[in-house]
């Protein structure tokens, strides 16, 4: 059911936002409902923490709900538009929560609300006419991901430029590693790819610009570049076999596995690594790069954006609790434990110490001239879900898998063991009527 379709069946029922009056604060008795995608056990617990805290000061009760990322999305669309919304919802902001604000199913969040601290690009992510509608805990990047111990053996530097990196697939692919581990049935990971192409040619506000005015995907230099270069990466073999048929979870353990030498990910990979069952050598052999340079002036750029942020839904039967709810889940003692967690803070807060990635990660993130929030989020829900299957289309290349080559090798090498026993029995022949 598409969220226009729900919004209109409930017109009648809705009034404008500002108008709604916000209740008493006692939460005693009352429940709330707050659905967000924390599925993974470090950023889920420092989620639960920070329910915790708010119920031990307000009295009140919180139902949780996790919802895979994909899943997520399209629950939302459903619940938020119905009598019964989540009062406090996920969202990455951008153009999907400013589609939701038009439809007047966000409540506008007080402006004396605690934000100090909070990275001003992140803020902006979550403003829809210059309004706060949404708090956010996470700011993450998206970055290259290496197993140093499998570039080592295999004599392969971490690529800098666009070139070095279809060199060292290649290098990968003839030592039968597999270079880049995707998993692509959710499309989101594949277009990160595309995405990046768009940031490093400067053109992600033109794409946005056009496509928004087109009502789909648009075609610019930007993303015939883009897709050239995803055509180049395929040709030579760099992705995981089955790629489009894997999801996110497959190449996460292809990579952890050491089984694949690379990957293209945002910063929460590091969560993940660091609850995996062999994290104590999986952390030390990880590294991370910018996505490489492809001297067009943007190459300091990267692509990113609030991957947890919490907002109120207008419908919300208890909307000042639900934004006291949201003061909890993304203020200071929050954000400590999400970076004890492993993941990027919206709010500067102390980092633990000793973690080198993560201080990479910051290192690219500040010097970044400009931060281009994931053109999924970016464009909002209706062309969001063209622009995944739009980027998905760009891998359609035929790419010489590994077992085509050998039985293609295999092949030319019996095909020369014919000729040569041809040849010496034609001579053997020869010589025998000669006698």
């Amino acid at each position: 059911m598409k969220l226009r379709t729900v919004v209109m069946a409930t017109s009648l029922l809705t009034l404008p936002v500002a108008a709604r009056a916000a209740e008493d604060l006692p939460g005693p008795g009352k429940r709330l409902k707050l659905m967000h995608i924390q599925v993974s056990g470090e950023t889920r617990a420092a989620l639960k923490k920070a329910v915790a805290r708010f119920e031990a000061a307000t009295g009140a009760a919180v139902n949780a709900e996790a919802v895979k990322n994909d899943m997520f999305k399209q629950k939302l669309d459903v619940t938020l538009g119905s009598s019964d919304p989540p009062d406090v919802f996920h969202t990455w902001g951008g153009g999907r929560l400013a589609a939701y604000v038009k439809e007047n199913l966000v409540q506008p969040l007080p402006g004396d609300l605690p934000t100090e601290g909070i990275s001003p690009r992140a803020l902006n992510l979550c403003r829809v006419g210059g309004a706060l509608y949404a708090v956010p805990v996470d700011f993450s990047i998206v970055t290259f991901w290496y197993r140093k111990s499998v570039l080592e053996k295999h004599g392969v530097q971490m690529p800098k430029t666009a070139d070095e990196l279809i060199e060292a697939c290649v290098k990968l692919c003839e030592a039968g590693v597999t270079p880049i581990a995707l998993g692509n049935k959710g499309h989101w990971p594949g277009a990160f790819y595309f995405d990046y192409v768009l940031v490093r040619y400067g053109g992600g506000p033109e794409y946005i610009k056009k496509s928004v005015k087109a009502g789909q995907p648009a075609r610019t230099e930007a993303t015939e570049a883009a897709r050239a270069f995803i055509a180049r990466l395929a040709r030579v073999d760099a992705f995981s076999e089955g790629f489009n048929q894997l999801d996110y979870d497959d190449s996460r353990a292809t990579f952890f596995s050491g089984e694949a030498a690379m990957t293209l990910m945002g910063s929460w990979l590091l969560s993940y690594a660091r609850s995996d069952a062999k994290a104590d050598t999986l952390m030390p052999d990880l590294d991370i790069g910018p996505f490489p340079a492809m001297g067009q002036g943007h190459d300091a750029e990267v692509l990113g954006g609030t991957n947890a942020a919490y907002a109120v839904a207008a419908r919300s039967r208890h909307k000042a609790l639900a934004i006291k709810l949201v003061e909890y889940l993304t203020d200071a003692e929050a954000a400590k434990d999400w970076a004890a967690a492993g993941r990027m803070t919206a709010r500067r807060v102390q980092r633990p110490e000793g973690e080198r990635l993560l201080d990479k990660a910051y290192a690219l993130l500040e010097s970044a001239p400009r931060v281009q929030q994931y053109f999924d989020q970016a464009l909002g829900p209706a062309l969001s879900e063209k622009h995944k299957p739009h980027t998905q289309r760009a891998f359609a290349v035929d790419p010489p898998r590994r077992w085509v080559r050998f039985v293609v090798g295999g092949v030319a090498v019996l095909a020369l063991l014919i000729v040569v026993a041809a040849l010496r029995s034609a001579f053997r022949s020869g010589e025998g009527t000669a006698g």
